[in-house]
Formats: C-alpha cells, structure tokens, sequence
C-alpha cells in the first residue's frame, strides 16, 4: 500500500512554503475584486516581455503565465471560493483539525448528476476518454488534456466529466459509480491481486466485485468524499499522478495519491469556462468574414460575451485599458491592434513562432519543435532558417547525449520543413 507522508500540495502550488495564487499577485488573502484586478494590471505591466530584454523574455512569459492563471481563479467567484475551501481545509488538516461532517448521509449530500474533483486540484477533473465499454478514466485539467492530445472543446471536455450514482441496497452507501452521459457503463477496476493497483475502465455489466463501492465521507478533509471498493477494504479509487485514475491500496495519501474528492453539482459546470474560451468561437466567427479580426467594440457587444460577464464572472464587461491588459498579457493567443481597436486570433503557427522566438537556447528550440505538429510547415522560410541556423550552431555539453539526440532530431524535422516553405515563395513569385 502507499505509505504515510505528508500533506500533499497542488497544481495550487507545490509546497516549499507553497506560493498561493494571492502571492503570484501580491494581494491580501481577503482582497476585493477590485483590488485583485489592479494588482493583476500592475503586474502585467511589469512582466510584459516586451518591457524587458531578449534574454529576460521567456523568463517574464513563463511569469506572465502565472499570473493569468492566478487571476483567471481569483477573479472567478465560483473557481476563487473552490480554491479557497480547499486550502482552508488543508491549513485545518496541517493543525490537526478534524472534519465535523463525517456523519452527514452521502446520499442525500451529492447532486444527482456531479463532477470529481481530486482535493487539492481545483482544475482538475476526473474523466472517462470515450462513450464506449472499456474507455479508460484519467484525471484531466483543460490544459493537461491538450498536452496528452485531447484538445477538445469546453463542453465536450466536461460531458466526459459527468457522473452519478446508483445506490445500492446490499450495504449502507453502496453504489455503482456511472458515466451520466451513458448510465449503462460503470466505472470499474480490474484488480488482480488484493494489495495492487488496478485501472480502471468503462464496463458495460455490473459486476459485484469490480464495480461495486462504498461512498464514504472523508475523514480528513471537510466537504470530501471517497470510493472504496466494497470487495476489497482498504482499495479506494484514486487520482494517481499525474493523469491516472487507479483503484490503490491507500494508507494514508501522498504528495502523487489523492483519494479525497470534492463532489461537485454538474451545474456549476459553466462557471469553470475561462474567458479565453469564451472569446475564441466568437472571433473565429468574425474572422470567416474579416481576416483582420473583429473590432473590439463589436466584440463586447455579443451577446456569449455579455452572459459570461454577467452570470460566471459577476462583474460589468472590462473598460478599454481592462480589455488591452487581458490580450496584452494573452499574447500568445491574441493579436490585438491599439490603433484599429482590432483583435484576431493568432494562427498555430504564429503562436508556434512566438514560443520558439522566446527559447533561451537550443535544447529548449528541440524541445518544442518536438512537440510540433503540422503548423511547424506553416512557419516562415525565414522562421525555419533561424531555428535551423541555431540548431546548427549547438554545442553540447560533454556527455548530454540527450541533448544531442534532441538537438539532431530538432534539425531533421526543420530541414525536412525547407522545401515545402520555398514551394509557397514559388507559387506566390516571391523565389528569386
């Protein structure tokens, strides 16, 4: 089983003494959404990368990123109530305070229809990866979905995020644990060996000994609840770093195994979509039309646009300076010009040149050139030609094969990029 360790500490940031969100920003924990705003605004002027030189810039962009995320929580009433729930319940937890919920009836305390929510992860969310019998369930944010491929949209990510319940008789919370979208599938494990781990999956059959679970309060964290398999005491499910949802043998949780959830009402399901996502379809709409992108004055006149404003962020729609700050502070996704009051979408390969122009060297250009997909043969002749010339003049440290190895594949996947790039010169009678 996991051994006994110390409290563990989220993607809410790691514990050294942990940097809250309310640090990133340098507010008082109790700070108004005023002032949350204005340190937001102070501190994207300080980080810009454009404010600071070559050398400094991915070091600002990767700050810069901080503090969207820290803001996209703390100006979010329901994202900043979550965040704080959760990191109340772990100072409690530190000083040796015990829930006082522990007898309340799981039955009558979870929605008919919910989210699971690892404690301590309050972007992350656990995940079947298909509608079928014997889909594979993890444990996703947004973004670490896109990072393992599953780029799919707000609404498709959190269909397969919906569960319920399905209460058994035989024992006292007993339950099957069911896939909302598709109630004939339940979760199940398929342990081999008691003391093991064991995934789990979709199933289309009820079988007593693999999907049957007990729901159980947690006895640690307020507000948490736990799965434990009702054939084998002491296996609950769990979040497994970094992306598995596991039936494991728990002790006592660990910094990698979480099995305290937060149950949380599918229909707060909207209030998890950042503004980003809410702005993305409304201006590739305009852009079928207009290229150049949308004027923002008609930007803030939709009416996806006025709703997210009103009902998830609670606040009147952004002044001209809060609008320049968000894309200013964005600019790895928007392209937004002062002068026209224009906002457009970058394309992947603009936003793929940008992470590349910000690379301090070039293991870090192999690096994302790896992770590359086909908008690297969107890129620029001029664009391929300066990564190839500083892959070209890499010198690795004695000994850093993998560098080397990076490196030399960085420059294969650039050159073999050159001909269709001089192919698009000749067609437009740009080749001289």
């Amino acid at each position: 089983g996991v051994s006994a360790a110390a409290p563990h500490s989220d993607a809410m940031a790691e514990e050294k003494k942990e940097e809250t969100y309310y640090d990133v920003l340098e507010v008082e924990e109790g700070a108004d959404a005023a002032t949350v705003k204005k340190a937001y605004r102070k501190l994207v002027l300080k980080y810009h990368p454009d404010k600071h030189p070559e050398g400094e810039r991915e070091q600002c962009e990767d700050r810069i990123r901080e503090i969207n995320n820290a803001y996209e929580t703390l100006s979010n009433p329901t994202k900043r109530e979550q965040y704080d729930v959760q990191r109340k319940a772990k100072a409690r937890r530190a000083a040796g305070v015990l829930p006082t919920n522990i007898t309340i009836s799981p039955r009558m305390a979870i929605a008919k229809e919910f989210m699971i929510q690892p404690f301590g992860f309050p972007s992350h969310f656990t995940r079947y990866a298909g509608f079928g019998a014997g889909s594979q369930l993890f444990v996703h944010s947004r973004e670490s979905a896109k990072q393992s491929g599953a780029n799919i949209a707000f609404h498709d990510f959190f269909q397969s995020a919906r569960f319920t319940l399905w209460w058994l008789p035989e024992v006292n919370n007993m339950c099957r644990l069911r896939a909302a979208a598709n109630q004939a599938l339940n979760v199940a494990h398929n342990l081999q060996e008691v003391g093991h781990e064991a995934n789990t999956i979709l199933h289309n059959q009820p079988v007593p000994h693999a999907t049957s679970y007990i729901c159980e309060t947690s006895k640690i964290y307020e507000g948490c609840f736990r799965f434990q398999a009702a054939h084998y005491p002491g296996h609950f499910l769990a979040y497994s770093k970094p992306n598995q949802f596991k039936l494991i043998p728990v002790v006592e949780e660990t910094d990698d195994v979480i099995c305290d959830f937060i149950l949380l009402n599918y229909e707060t399901m909207w209030k998890y979509m950042t503004i980003e996502e809410v702005l993305t379809p409304v201006i590739t709409d305009y852009q079928l039309v207009e290229k150049c992108g949308v004027f923002l004055d008609d930007l803030i006149k939709n009416d996806s646009v006025r709703t997210y404003f009103a009902q998830v962020r609670g606040e009147e729609l952004w002044d001209l300076e809060g609008w320049e700050m968000f894309f200013g502070a964005h600019f790895d996704t928007f392209a937004y010009d002062t002068s026209t009051r224009r906002v457009r979408l970058l394309t992947p390969a603009e936003q793929l040149d940008k992470r590349l122009t910000a690379c301090r060297d070039a293991k870090a250009v192999a690096d994302v050139i790896a992770q590359a997909g086909s908008e690297l043969g969107e890129l620029p002749l001029s664009s391929l030609l300066r990564l190839a010339g500083t892959l070209v003049d890499f010198a690795p440290s004695a000994g850093d094969i993998s560098a080397m190895v990076s490196v030399t594949a960085g420059k294969k996947k650039v050159v073999g990029m050159v001909p269709k790039a001089l192919g698009v010169l000749e067609a437009a009678g740009k080749l001289n």
